[in-house]
């Protein structure tokens, strides 16, 4: 007949898994004498990531990455970010306060062309205007008027 595990044995037990577990950790995380420190990165790399997965998640659905890289020639300061999320926070795109800062930051720190795929070049004033007005003519009018109105068709019993 087996005799039942005793207490002071579990407990013992417990004590040694936990040395080994806190040793294994520490030789993990702290370099030793003969290894060069690494740095993790990882953490520097975060508020980017959030930003650009909350930039295609919120405003991807109206605005591409080529018409956010903007016109040729031209770059946006952090205010203009600022003033530009803002405007679309009063369009109703939802942006928590911290969601807010980490979109500006991200677009604030971005070259412009970085934002392109390979194949793609910044627009040219002309391009960007009439892409510009199209996103305000959906945006304003489209609601009441429908897109039918909006190419020249005249609505039925709209005004």
């Amino acid at each position: 007949m087996r005799k039942p595990i005793s207490l002071r044995f579990l407990v013992l037990a417990g004590l040694l898994l936990l040395a080994v577990a806190s040793t294994v950790y520490a030789s993990d995380s702290v370099p030793q004498a003969d290894q060069p420190a690494q740095e993790d990165d990882d953490d520097d790399d975060f508020p980017q990531l959030v930003g650009e997965a909350l930039i295609a998640q919120r405003c991807g659905d109206c605005h591409s990455n080529r018409f956010l890289a903007g016109v040729d020639g031209t770059t946006r300061s952090r205010d203009e970010w600022a003033s530009a999320v803002d405007r679309m926070i009063g369009y109703g795109v939802f942006l928590a306060s911290d969601e807010r800062e980490l979109v500006i930051d991200y677009l604030a720190a971005q070259d412009p062309d970085d934002l392109l795929a390979a194949d793609e070049s910044r627009m040219q004033p002309a391009e960007y205007d009439a892409l510009y007005a199209d996103a305000l003519v959906n945006l304003r009018c489209t609601d009441c008027h429908g897109r039918s109105l909006v190419a020249g068709v005249l609505p039925d019993n709209r005004g």
